[in-house]
């Protein structure tokens, strides 16, 4: 298990100590324990140095789910899922997973809770990076994300 907050509002990616280039499935049970707006997801894709990643989260206050791309330069949208609670419970913990694959010069991400399959997004420029695992932001200090059961594979192409 792992517990990801601090006393300021802040965003993190928490890599995973194994990195895998090409296609890539990240998992693990995710929850939100505090007060304030947060969204709890996984990353793949990543740069070693964690400038930039392929995230999928989910906002369980507002029932939405995000692709996008974190840089320096800010997110970046590919892919939302409003109104998810229509289609997967968003009682916690969540099961999570994230399938990052490529294929005729760009990335695919979708991002599954419950193995429901609530949004996908078409990255045209696919990042390379070995990197993958947890991302959590959160508005208020003292709120936590706590990630349990995490892996991370190679995935065949056709995931």
């Amino acid at each position: 298990m792992l517990v990801v907050g601090d006393k300021r509002p802040a965003a993190a990616l928490v890599p995973s100590p194994l990195g895998f280039n090409g296609p890539v499935i990240v998992t693990a049970m995710a929850s939100i324990d505090g007060p304030g707006i947060s969204v709890i997801g996984l990353f793949c894709a990543g740069r070693p140095d964690l400038s930039s990643a392929n995230i999928g989260f989910v906002d369980p206050v507002r029932a939405n789910a995000t692709i996008g791309r974190l840089s320096s330069a800010g997110p970046q949208i590919m892919g939302e899922g409003k109104h998810i609670d229509e289609v997967v419970s968003l009682e916690q913990p969540l099961s999570l997973r994230l399938t990052c694959t490529r294929g005729k010069g760009q990335a695919q991400i979708r991002l599954e809770i419950d193995g429901n399959e609530v949004v996908v997004g078409v990255d045209p420029t696919p990042l390379t990076g070995p990197a993958g695992g947890l991302y959590f932001e959160y508005t208020k200090g003292g709120t936590v994300g706590i990630f349990d059961d995490f892996d991370m594979v190679p995935a065949s192409r056709g995931n």
